[in-house]
């Protein structure tokens, strides 16, 4: 499945335990609003479509979320086409 990737963040970016405080308390969707203001310089400028990457951990009929485990953990933010 191809969508749009618009964030991309990872357990070494300075945001990551707040970016994990906020996604317990919020809504999924609230969250990536509020992610988009609070931590801007993760949200890509110009969104590439490409093949989803990742285990999808929450999705919603706009929005998937990935996570992946390797060096880093890693989270990706997608945007349904």
């Amino acid at each position: 499945m191809e969508a749009k990737l618009i964030i991309i963040y990872s357990a070494s970016h300075y945001g990551w335990e707040q970016m994990a405080e906020e996604y317990q308390w919020l809504d999924f969707e609230s969250f990536i609003e509020r992610i988009k203001i609070l931590f801007s310089d993760i949200v890509c400028e110009e969104p590439t479509v490409e093949e989803i990457e990742g285990e999808v951990q929450n999705e919603t009929s706009r929005y998937i979320l990935t996570w992946e485990d390797g060096m880093d953990e890693c989270v990706r933010i997608y945007e349904k086409l």
